[in-house]
């Protein structure tokens, strides 16, 4: 399959998968989410990969949903706000759920900038490296959303409920050795050693049993997800809820106007 928003690069065992929308820095649109989803469909027949690092293009990992690409929200008439949401939801988490599940090792290498969807991504991801330089930051509430995709619960449990709770609510971006201290990230690089670092680790994995590993992730996984099925349910509706007080429509045309204002400069 070809890739509108990836590249594909395979290292012996190992498959990289970069999001490619460097002008952008690589957020992530409907297009992309397809395309993450299709890759670990693929992936699931694929015995000869037992790796695989999701990084990003350029200069960034990525700066997270393409607002400013979204459309009109369903202003057109084509789709109703709240169906738009709701079906958003269904979509991200289908492609986190994809993530999770995949019988190969993930690795997430964090390359720059990461945002919302980004930290969603790479919490779906059996371990996570960070370049020096890397920033992380949440602006879901700014523009009046919520952590979505499966993501609040998943942040809670990787760096507790007040550390969660104030990171969403207040936006802050924080660097990669405060991302580290939280245990968001695992292990930090200087820059030029991030995918070195990554190697180092696979390397040591890989000379252990597949089988043995791949059910070491099975497990680990089994226990750490419990209780994620009820919120896969709840979310959409929530989700739907919040598109219904108009609030993200509001927050987001706040933020379109002044986007354009600073393009206009």
């Amino acid at each position: 399959m070809s890739y509108e928003r990836l590249e594909i690069e395979r290292q012996g065992a190992t498959l990289e998968v970069r999001l490619a929308r460097p002008e952008k820095l690589n957020p992530f649109d409907p297009t992309m989410i397809r395309e993450i989803t299709a890759l670990c469909r693929e992936l699931r027949t694929d015995p000869d990969t037992r790796f695989v690092v999701f990084t990003g293009k350029g200069r960034a990992f990525s700066s997270g949903a393409d607002i400013l690409g979204m459309g009109d929200g369903g202003a057109s008439g084509r789709i109703a706000p709240e169906d738009a949401a709701r079906l958003g939801q269904f979509a991200g988490q289908e492609m986190m759920r994809s993530i999770e599940q995949l019988e190969q090792v993930t690795v997430a290498a964090v390359n720059g900038i990461c945002l919302g969807a980004g930290v969603a991504l790479i919490l779906g991801c059996d371990f996570r490296f960070a370049a020096e330089s890397a920033e992380f930051a949440l602006p879901e509430t700014h523009i009046g959303y919520f952590f979505t995709w499966g993501s609040s619960p998943r942040l809670t449990r990787v760096i507790g409920p007040s550390r969660a709770k104030e990171w969403i609510m207040t936006c802050d971006r924080i660097d990669a050795e405060q991302a580290a201290r939280w245990g968001l990230i695992d292990h930090v690089v200087p820059d030029d050693r991030l995918r070195p670092g990554v190697d180092d680790l696979l390397s040591r994995i890989a000379a252990n049993g597949p089988v043995s590993v791949r059910l070491t992730k099975k497990l680990v996984n089994a226990y750490a997800l419990q209780g994620m099925a009820d919120l896969f349910v709840a979310e959409p509706e929530l989700a739907t809820h919040l598109a219904l007080t108009g609030e993200p429509a509001e927050r987001v045309a706040a933020f379109r106007s002044g986007r354009e204002k600073e393009t206009a400069r």
